[in-house]
């Protein structure tokens, strides 16, 4: 549902409260099967961040590799290769610097809406990468 919800409505306000949710469900002792879900469904899908601003994305990919993915429970919770192979799969259709379609076919996604300019975008792929 959130990927099809209006843009406006993902706001840094609602960023704000996945984060505390996320931190909320780190902390707790049965926590981490949520939390993954959290982390796959939604901190982690490109197609519900893509159009927010340049600002919410660097606040979340900020959030996400600096804070986030150094606490125990997070690092045992998440599947390493899957997770690399989802932020890879970002990288190549959503967060683009050159549109691939026309040098190597990759049908780029995120282009029904607004994008963050080029500067923007390498900024936000050196924050996942």
């Amino acid at each position: 549902l959130l990927e099809k919800s209006s843009r406006v409505h993902i706001t840094r306000a609602v960023l704000e409260q996945f984060l505390s949710f996320a931190k909320y469900l780190d902390g707790l002792s049965h926590g981490a099967p949520l939390l993954k879900q959290l982390c796959d469904h939604i901190l982690f899908n490109p197609a519900i961040w893509i159009h927010t601003p340049a600002k919410v994305q660097l606040s979340l990919y900020t959030y996400l590799s600096a804070e986030f993915i150094g606490t125990a429970t997070i690092y045992t919770t998440i599947r390493r290769v899957g997770t690399v192979l989802q932020l890879m799969h970002t990288l190549k259709y959503y967060y683009w610097v050159i549109n691939p379609a026309d040098s190597s076919g990759i049908t780029p996604k995120g282009l029904d809406g607004p994008r963050p300019s080029q500067k923007e975008i390498i900024s936000l792929r050196a924050f996942m990468l």
